[in-house]
């Protein structure tokens, strides 16, 4: 019957120590050069891969209006590599 008691009346609230026991969270780690280099080269690839896509789409569209082709020009529209494609015998 003691150890009833006892445990009933021990305090609930927690102590300083379990409190402190919680791990904090680790500090955000600071990009180094290797990282900036890393995501200015993908920024960069990317930029460079879309307006190759434009140019080529842009440069399809106007051989194939000239050319008087509306499926050629439609096609250019989606497929840009159609443009300069169909540009290089042409150049050759």
């Amino acid at each position: 019957m003691a150890l009833t008691e006892t445990l009933d009346r021990q305090d609930m609230t927690p102590t300083v120590d379990q409190a402190a026991s919680y791990p904090l969270p680790a500090p955000p780690r600071l990009a180094g050069l290797a990282d900036a280099v890393a995501t200015g080269l993908t920024v960069l690839l990317t930029v460079l891969f879309v307006m190759v896509q434009l140019v080529g789409s842009y440069t399809g569209i106007v051989y194939w209006a000239v050319q008087g082709s509306l499926g050629g020009v439609l096609l250019s529209a989606f497929v840009p590599g159609f443009g300069a494609a169909s540009l290089l015998p042409v150049i050759l």
